[in-house]
């Protein structure tokens, strides 16, 4: 295939289908990535920092995913005979459609130790308290001292802007679905608001800096995701739908101006 494409690199997806074991068990374990960004930001690329205040909440959250991802795998293990065949047959008339018997090749396909071997592997490692003498990570000089703290204070203030580019983001869609007019509005979703409060919930619990502006924007974001929580006039009057999106873009001017 990657002669036929001229490509690099030819992908396939297998294990099709929603309620494929497999494909179950690697939404699943993808899940837990998708709730630890959720909840953090970004120290360095595949490093995350999380709020001391919210670490134990947040943690349980990704052990309870964990588990559930295991599970999720150890299900998809004990019935990888079936799986197995019922991803060769389709493959088989896959092949039959499309002239290419490669395609139905099982060696090519993961083995029950393949899936087996899909986990989650964390390590966690406290920031430097750079009030606390002695502390090796702060380096043995003045000059190296100040230095980290410097970095510090850098992390937490592009963390501060991660949380308010969230929510600005969750904003503007919302912003954009209040656009269309009531008359073109064919079914109204209520997570038009509530995508507000959980970015609000969210981003509050992983905001880490102490700029008193980042908590200011996200609290007024979570009092007026709470003004139009379940404010069905939203689906059906254009002056409330009109007022909502103004507030919304009256909030998100005033974010953007911190990123």
């Amino acid at each position: 295939e990657t002669a036929n494409y001229a490509a690099g690199n030819v992908h396939t997806h297998i294990f099709k289908g929603s309620d494929n074991l497999v494909r179950v068990a690697v939404n699943k374990y993808r899940a837990v990535g998708a709730y630890l960004n959720d909840h953090t930001v970004p120290w360095d690329k595949g490093v995350r920092m999380v709020n001391i205040l919210k670490y134990q909440d947040i943690m349980a959250g990704v052990r309870q995913l964990i588990a559930d991802a295991d599970a999720a795998k150890s299900e998809a293990v004990r019935n990888y005979g079936a799986i197995i065949g019922e991803e060769m047959v389709r493959l088989q008339a896959l092949a039959n459609a499309t002239g290419k018997p490669h395609i139905a090749d099982v060696d090519k396909l993961p083995t029950a130790e393949d899936v087996e071997a899909m986990g989650v592997r964390m390590e966690m490692s406290p920031i430097a308290d750079p009030t606390q003498f002695g502390d090796v990570r702060l380096g043995p000089t003045d000059e190296e001292t100040a230095a980290y703290v410097k970095r510090l204070d850098e992390r937490a203030a592009e963390g501060g802007k991660h949380c308010i580019s969230e929510c600005i983001s969750t904003m503007e869609k919302s912003s954009e679905s209040l656009s269309i007019p009531v008359e073109d509005v064919k079914r109204y979703h209520s997570s038009v608001i509530g995508n507000l409060a959980a970015v609000a919930s969210r981003m509050d619990g992983a905001n880490i800096s102490d700029d008193p502006a980042i908590q200011q924007n996200i609290d007024a974001l979570a009092t007026l995701a709470d003004k139009y929580d379940g404010d069905d006039t939203l689906s059906h009057n254009q002056n409330t739908r009109n007022q909502a999106k103004s507030d919304i873009d009256t909030l998100m001017g005033k974010m953007q101006g911190l990123v």
